[in-house]
């Protein structure tokens, strides 16, 4: 299987995803704050906000929902 940017793109994008879903799981188990979820939160979307302004996110699949951004 040959590697492309798409694939790599893709691949941080599930990543973030796991991310998002182990730092949910941590604050639900009382093991971070509330402080600690909304700044992880915070930077996530900002870099969400940046990816999409240059294009990044097109065509991209949402590894929840399986749809394209």
């Amino acid at each position: 299987m040959q590697v492309t940017d798409d694939t790599v793109t893709q691949q941080h994008l599930d990543a973030v995803h796991t991310g998002m879903r182990t730092t949910a799981q941590l604050w639900v188990s009382g093991l971070i704050t509330d402080r600690e979820l909304a700044d992880h939160f915070a930077k996530l979307s900002f870099n969400f906000q940046k990816l999409d302004q240059v294009g990044q996110l097109q065509g991209l699949l949402d590894p929840a929902t399986g749809l394209k951004y």
